[in-house]
C-alpha cells in the first residue's frame, strides 16, 4: 500500500503518519472488497488526510447481480 501512495505525485508532500493512515485505509478496503466479491465499481470522493487520520468523506458502490 505505502508503494501505492508513493506513485502518486500529491503523495510527495505527505508525512509517515499521512502515508501509513492512508495505508492502513487502502488495506481495509481491499479486504472489504474481498469479501465482496460482487463489488464492481468504488468512487470515493473527497478523502480527507489530515496529520495523523484518513476519512472517507462520501464514498459510492456498485455491486454486480
Amino acid at each position: 500500500a505505502k508503494e501505492m501512495i508513493g506513485d502518486v505525485k500529491l503523495a510527495k508532500g505527505l508525512g509517515e503518519k499521512q502515508i501509513e493512515s492512508i495505508s492502513q485505509l487502502l488495506i481495509k478496503l481491499s479486504d472489504f472488497s474481498y469479501s465482496h466479491k460482487d463489488l464492481e465499481e468504488l468512487d470515493i470522493n473527497p478523502l480527507i488526510v489530515s496529520h495523523s487520520d484518513s476519512v472517507i468523506v462520501d464514498a459510492r458502490m456498485v455491486f454486480g447481480w
